[in-house]
């Protein structure tokens, strides 16, 4: 009786696969598992003129809370998706206010919803002349 070469190849063939596979995935590490964080809500956005377009120094409150404007901009952070209250004071202009939505997110995201808000500048009137 004749052996079959080709069949006794294939059986050491998948011997020193299988050798191989076990020694390569016994030195694989397993890595940390990725830990749910809690949603982030951001509130971001720019004063600026209406007529021009420039960017304004403006005192800027996001649900009464005091926020930093920088050229004419603005970034906070808020605890909640939900509405949200902007509003915008600047010498000579009139005061703005406006509701924004912050969008839901879900575990390990971010959400940003952006509060532009345009303002008008008071007229000058000259003062009335006296009789």
């Amino acid at each position: 009786m004749k052996k079959s070469l080709f069949g006794l190849g294939a059986k050491v063939a998948m011997a020193v696969l299988a050798v191989c596979s076990f020694a390569l995935t016994s030195c694989y590490e397993k890595s940390t598992p990725v830990v749910d964080q809690e949603p982030i809500y951001y509130v971001v956005g720019t004063v600026y003129d209406a007529a021009t377009s420039q960017a304004l120094a403006a005192n800027v409150t996001v649900n009464s809370n005091s926020v930093t404007v920088t050229n004419g901009s603005f970034i906070t952070k808020v605890s909640a998706a939900g509405a949200v209250t902007v509003a915008a004071e600047a010498e000579g202009y009139y005061p703005v206010s406006r509701t924004v939505q912050v969008a839901p997110a879900g575990k390990n995201q971010i959400s940003v919803s952006n509060a532009d808000i345009a303002m008008v500048q008071v007229p000058e009137t000259e003062p009335d002349p006296e009789p």
